[in-house]
């Protein structure tokens, strides 16, 4: 039938698909092809966002700082989506324009002076990650921000490897694998306060 015929024009955010089928009844066809009741429509929580996002116009830059997004020319940004989607919204409640960079991990232990790049956003967050490779790249971005006093947001791994710097130093640790790990508390740091001074721990993510 010719009223079943829908719209689907380009749109600027997929965030936008919901209201833009709406406009066409979408959900009311659908549910009427299966004998369905019909039930509310589009809120208006999802409307206000989808308001604020268009009307976003200061920006908040954020770097990334991670291994699974480069390969070759290529970058693939769909390795850390819900990452990239939580800053989105996070940025939109407060009403600002998130433009995310991504930052290869690996280029700070093939350059350490490449760290300093990171005092041009205005944070800095070092999602998680399987295996050893690019950890120390990441290591020295977290110690970057912190003694640039960049705001840093570690997940996942990224979270350990700043619990890491903020309380203990890695005094043995396996070459071919971030498995198993030796750590000597720092003194004076309460994070760590009645931990032995030196104990064997297990990371999460071995290589």
């Amino acid at each position: 039938q010719s009223r079943d015929i829908i719209s689907a024009p380009d749109i600027t955010s997929i965030y936008d698909v919901p209201g833009n089928f709406e406009k066409d009844h979408l959900g009311r066809r659908i549910l009427d092809k299966f004998g369905l009741k019909p039930r509310s429509r589009l809120g208006p929580s999802w409307r206000g966002m989808v308001r604020r996002m268009h009307a976003a116009r200061v920006p908040v830059r954020v770097g990334i700082v991670g291994k699974y997004s480069g390969t070759g020319d290529f970058t693939l940004s769909d390795s850390y989506l819900s990452v990239i989607e939580s800053i989105k919204h996070a940025a939109w409640a407060s009403n600002r324009k998130p433009q995310i960079e991504w930052l290869n991990a690996q280029e700070y232990e093939k350059d350490p002076k490449a760290v300093a790049q990171l005092e041009k956003f205005d944070a800095i967050i070092v999602p998680g990650g399987f295996r050893s490779r690019g950890v120390e790249g990441k290591i020295a971005a977290i110690r970057h921000c912190r003694t640039a006093g960049i705001p840093c947001l570690g997940l996942c791994y990224g979270m350990q490897l700043g619990c890491q710097i903020l309380g203990c130093k890695l005094t043995q640790g396996e070459s071919r694998e971030y498995g198993r790990a030796k750590l000597s508390v720092l003194e004076g740091r309460d994070l760590f306060a009645g931990v032995p001074k030196t104990t064997t721990v297990w990371m999460s993510h071995g290589d």
